[in-house]
């Protein structure tokens, strides 16, 4: 059993179903469903913060009561600590030791598509050239059938100024080291200072459970840090 569990759930579009276990020793392990990867997603360290904040947050007194009158189908963050469950919306930071709790824990989901288990990342090669690419050691199983590609450019003022939508149909696949898909997406180059934002959905298999997702990726492509 984990020691701690943190989840993130919606059920607005896009759905969200992101999962974050830590073990007593620091591993975890995680699934993103909306994201730069999704998939599945683990490290042997570094989930040693979370134990610590979150053991403080549990020793601190009672959780924070949730926000009364929430927005329906609003996403949700979940800590799950020693049989405590304590759920904020998503957007919400409680104070005092929860909050660093929390604040550790999306931190870490955040930072998971770095470390890639069983995943897909999307691959903006160049305005019109799109590509899916497997990410990771492990076979992922994905239904790309019924997927669907949105393509929305944007100038310097962050203001939309084009946009294309179309269908992804390339059946179901085992996603394995080295398979990739290109996608047929229409060239749109943004202007000076503008970006391409890409975003394609489908489904994956977690262990059986099968869930919608979205990856994303921009053009040109942030720089790394």
């Amino acid at each position: 059993m984990s020691a701690v569990v943190f989840m993130r759930l919606s059920s607005a579009p896009p759905p969200l179903r992101e999962v974050l276990e830590v073990d007593d020793d620091g591993s975890w392990r995680a699934w993103r469903s909306n994201a730069t990867a999704v998939g599945r997603f683990a490290g042997e360290r570094g989930g040693g913060r979370i134990l610590d904040a979150t053991r403080a947050a549990a020793a601190s007194g009672p959780p924070p009561a949730p926000a009364a009158g929430g927005v329906l189908d609003e996403a949700t963050d979940e800590l799950v600590v020693d049989g405590i469950a304590v759920e904020v919306a998503s957007g919400d930071t409680p104070a005092g030791p929860w909050g660093d709790a929390f604040g550790a824990a999306r931190d870490l989901i955040d930072d998971a598509p770095n470390h890639p288990l069983a995943a897909i990342a999307l691959r903006i090669i160049e305005p019109g050239r799109v590509r899916l690419e497997h990410r990771g050691s492990e076979a992922l199983e994905v239904e790309l059938g019924s997927g669907r590609f949105e393509a929305i450019v944007y100038d310097a003022a962050g203001i939309p100024t084009d946009d294309a939508f179309g269908p992804v149909d390339l059946g179901q696949v085992t996603a394995r080291p080295g398979w990739s898909a290109d996608l047929e997406v229409v060239p749109m180059a943004p202007a000076p200072g503008g970006k391409l934002e890409i975003e394609v959905s489908f489904v994956a298999d977690d262990g059986g459970v099968y869930v919608p997702v979205t990856v994303s990726a921009t053009w040109p492509p942030p720089p790394r840090a």
